[in-house]
């Protein structure tokens, strides 16, 4: 059931960008500057890496996520280091911990904020009525507990889903195009990246990725992945 439910998600996001890599909603191009340079505190990131099997589902491979995991952190890092930002990591909190639920509850909310500004704020989607054909998105005043206990402006969440085409999927997708001529679809990477504003929890920044190319499993494709992901970011 979960897994079906990830390739739903996976679709849903690849078929709404169509051939466009990345599309771009936001409410400004500059960060509001209290402090002489506002500080991004970056999210541990959501990812899972997944085969693509020969009947159409995605499998997630523990081990390609743990490296996944790992490369995406390490290329934030450096790109966010590249922009000459002022960010810090978050450090996750004990189960112990007053906030704990707190942290958890907003991360789950990020990702399901994300796949509704899939599907409602990006045209050729209808909209939703309440937003008057604007991007007004937040995560809650839940946030400002990051800015409080992290001394930070502004919080960079990450989503990626990447699937990798399985050897017998290939093996279906070359005999449907010699016998039929059917294109059947190979793995993706999808995915979003959010940069919230922690005084009011609104999502000033939102880019979204579907490609039919990257790989998290390798570090340098990783960096590529981030470069695309984070572009515009707002500074």
């Amino acid at each position: 059931m979960f897994t079906s439910f990830r390739l739903v998600l996976v679709a849903a996001l690849a078929l709404s960008v169509s051939a466009c890599a990345t599309r771009t909603l936001s409410t400004t191009d500059k960060l509001t500057r209290d402090v002489a340079q506002p500080k991004i505190l970056l999210m541990p990131a959501d990812v899972e890496l997944s085969e693509l099997t020969a009947g159409g589902l995605t499998e997630l491979n523990a081990d390609w996520t743990l490296s996944g995991q790992r490369n995406l952190k390490a290329a934030l890092n450096e790109h966010l280091a590249k922009l000459n930002a002022r960010f810090s990591e978050y450090q996750p909190l004990a189960q112990d911990d007053p906030h704990y639920d707190t942290f958890q509850q907003l991360q789950k909310l990020h990702g399901v904020t994300g796949i509704n500004i899939q599907n409602y704020a990006f045209p050729p989607a209808p909209g939703l009525p309440g937003k008057e054909g604007k991007f007004n998105w937040a995560l809650g005043p839940a946030t400002t507990m990051l800015a409080e206990s992290t001394d930070s402006q502004y919080a960079l969440f990450v989503w990626l889903r990447d699937s990798y085409t399985s050897s017998g999927r290939r093996a279906l997708k070359l005999a449907a195009a010699i016998l039929f001529g059917v294109q059947m679809e190979g793995g993706k990477q999808v995915g979003y990246a959010s940069l919230v504003d922690l005084k009011t929890g609104e999502i000033v920044w939102f880019n979204l990725l579907a490609r039919e190319s990257g790989d998290l499993r390798d570090l340098a494709s990783a960096r590529e992945s981030v470069d695309t992901l984070l572009t515009g970011l707002p500074q």
